[in-house]
């Protein structure tokens, strides 16, 4: 009996770890936040301390400013930063990615 592996189980075995490396490639790439994530933050921590502490609290960037309420509300507007654009929900506080 010899030992050793043969040419198609070498092969199987470089296939299948080419397929975890890619896959594994394409999870760590989504994992990235992307363009924007820290103002979407910033909005929902603002919001979040507002509702918390029960005061108003106001979320300044360059000249836009966006007031959030105690009951989660806030005084609405949209955010342009990198290249996206958010709006603020004037009822409700909630950011989101306009289309």
């Amino acid at each position: 009996m010899t030992r050793g592996f043969t040419l198609f189980e070498m092969m199987v075995a470089v296939l299948v770890l080419g397929l975890l490396a890619t896959f594994s490639g394409l999870s760590i790439r989504s994992l990235d936040p992307g363009p924007g994530a820290q103002v979407v933050h910033d909005l929902r921590a603002t919001r979040a301390a507002a509702v918390r502490e029960g005061e108003a609290r106001l979320w300044r960037r360059g000249e836009r400013a966006i007031r959030f309420l105690p009951d989660g509300s806030s005084s609405g507007g949209v955010v342009r930063t990198a290249g996206k654009t958010f709006v603020i929900d004037p009822v409700t506080g909630g950011v989101r990615e306009a289309p």
